[in-house]
């Protein structure tokens, strides 16, 4: 073989004509590798981290379990979200829910899911993810009632609320209506199933979950609720990420896996989402 080598080498190269040529073919050869490295880099994403804030003082959607660890619905759809978008997720739930803004602000946090409402107050510091929950203000009742569809036969009414929220400050505005105030809306939903009271207002979500976590069966929710706003994923200003999480949030509502978490967590059919909440448009 090294016979044949250098016969061939004599016939075709002389020295100097051999060293040039060994040149070039190095120079190709590491053209050639550095274009490949280029497109396996510019073909290849790199995995998005994203540290996510919660405050996991508000069930269903975010609370700890006596072992210390977080569950709720807002845990279920980031875990399906980072699922859908290969994200890696890390959970900080050091902050109080009115200090997690400012965290976003200052990038000590990615994002925020902690039932955060829409709001047009709020956008101005943050951009909100298209709508993941509908909530407002409820009017509960027993299942054999039908008089009562609206505020305006609540009066005279006896309601039950908990104390210091939105809805016994709805129910305060109602004409001739006598108020018990509770401590728990569970204690306020056991009235109103023994025949105690007439209704009950509170936060809609709130009663699906202590509905069903309490087993209160013949109670239901009036359709039209008396408020309607949105919870949505905040994340900072001009984020590069808004499209991702958005695509993955339509992704999972339509295949159902929404719908799935929905149900179990509330036992309920989900109501319907704008791609926008109202308030910003």
């Amino acid at each position: 073989m090294k016979l044949q080598y250098q016969s061939i080498k004599r016939k075709i190269f002389n020295k100097k004509r051999f060293k040039k040529l060994g040149w070039i073919a190095l120079i190709v050869t590491v053209c050639f590798l550095n274009v490949a490295c280029d497109s396996i880099t510019n073909n290849s994403e790199e995995k998005i981290l994203l540290t996510v804030g919660i405050d996991p003082t508000f069930p269903p959607f975010e609370m700890r379990e006596e072992n210390n660890r977080i569950v709720g619905f807002d845990l279920d759809i980031l875990r399906a979200i980072a699922e859908q978008e290969e994200i890696e997720i890390t959970i900080d739930d050091r902050l109080a829910f009115n200090q997690l803004i400012n965290a976003l602000e200052q990038g000590e946090i990615d994002a925020i899911m902690s039932g955060m409402t829409i709001t047009s107050k709020r956008a101005e510091k943050v951009e909100f993810s298209r709508p993941y929950f509908q909530t407002g203000l409820a009017i509960t009742v027993r299942d054999e009632e039908r008089k009562i569809q609206s505020t305006n036969d609540l009066k005279n009414k006896t309601i039950a609320v908990q104390i210091g929220t939105k809805g016994a400050r709805k129910a305060e505005n109602i004409s001739g209506a006598k108020i018990s105030q509770f401590s728990s809306i569970a204690l306020a939903l056991h009235e109103l199933k023994n025949g105690n009271i007439d209704a009950v207002i509170h936060d809609f979500p709130a009663i699906l979950y202590a509905i069903k976590i309490g087993n209160l069966d013949g109670l239901r929710i009036i359709e039209k609720l008396l408020t309607t706003e949105y919870y949505g994923i905040a994340l900072p200003k001009d984020s590069e990420h808004i499209d991702r999480i958005n695509d993955a949030l339509e992704a999972l509502i339509a295949d159902r896996t929404y719908d799935d978490l929905y149900s179990q967590w509330f036992n309920s059919e989900p109501r319907p989402l704008p791609e926008i909440a109202p308030t910003l448009e």
